[in-house]
């Protein structure tokens, strides 16, 4: 019987060191942070770290991480992670690049069907994305596979990490998104940047997942206006939609804020619909 004991202790003691650098509940906002500090690896999708199969993993020595495609094919790399309706946003900061020959493309953490999908121009910042929101992922699950595809990149990232509310993100909205799950040209759309300080202005850009430019309503930009009682920290702007271009396939636009007069503020700061945008 004793030595039934010590081995289970040994092996929920082992499984506990195993996830120790998988940081849980650091703050009352957070779910869970990667950081990279003692970052640990494995050789498939469901084992206590990373798989690094296709994919290198390595700790970058001044915080962070790197993922680095290592085989041709679909690099994909990946873990289990814990999810909570009451943590909906994933957030994550790309904050270095290097472009390998070849082929470039990034899809960034995949929970549910929350993802983002940078082809081509792929781009360095902060994104936040509610996973949630129109997602196949069951409110009562209490993990998902958290995945990303790295083609032709190193990527640095400062970090990897589930909250209840960003710092800062965008978010939009629509009566059409509740009735037919996309909107199209004639319904109303709301763009809203929330900010964790003022900033003096706020603006918008749209692109496709090329990262090359859209025009929205003939315009490549949006200009927010500060909510009122909001103290210059939600700003936003709603449109009648009329026209997505240049376009032919529907789309899930890719947005960048352009937020000036604010010091914390990360230079780009990344959302998407998690929508379809019909373009006829």
């Amino acid at each position: 019987m004793k030595n039934k004991l010590i081995v289970m202790t040994a092996v929920l003691l082992a499984g506990s060191l195993a996830r120790a650098e998988f940081k849980m509940n650091p703050d009352s906002n957070t779910l869970w942070i990667e950081d990279g500090k003692n970052i640990k690896t494995a050789n498939t999708n469901f084992g206590n770290g990373w798989n690094d199969t296709d994919v290198a993993v390595t700790s970058n020595p001044d915080g962070g991480f790197y993922l680095e495609q290592k085989k041709q094919g679909k690099p994909q790399t990946g873990r289990m992670v814990p999810v909570s309706p009451e943590y909906p946003y994933v957030v994550y900061e790309v904050s270095e690049l290097e472009m390998k020959p070849g082929y470039h493309a990034l899809w960034l953490p995949l929970l549910g069907s929350a993802m983002t999908v940078l082809e081509g121009n792929v781009q360095k910042g902060v994104f936040a994305v509610n996973y949630y929101e129109n997602s196949k992922l069951k409110p009562d699950a209490k993990q998902s596979f958290l995945g990303l595809h790295i083609h032709g990149l190193k990527v640095g990232f400062k970090y990897i990490k589930v909250v209840k509310v960003p710092d800062y993100y965008i978010k939009v909205e629509s009566p059409a998104f509740a009735e037919k799950k996309y909107c199209a040209p004639g319904d109303k759309v709301k763009f809203t940047v929330y900010l964790k300080e003022e900033a003096e202005d706020v603006s918008l850009q749209f692109f496709r997942s090329t990262v090359l430019p859209l025009q929205i309503n003939g315009s490549s930009k949006l200009q927010l206006l500060p909510v009122d009682g909001g103290n210059n920290k939600v700003w936003s702007a709603e449109i009648t939609l009329k026209s997505i271009a240049p376009a032919k396939k529907d789309l899930m636009p890719l947005i960048k804020a352009v937020i000036l007069g604010n010091e914390t503020a990360p230079d780009a700061l990344w959302g998407k619909s998690s929508y379809l945008f019909h373009i006829k």
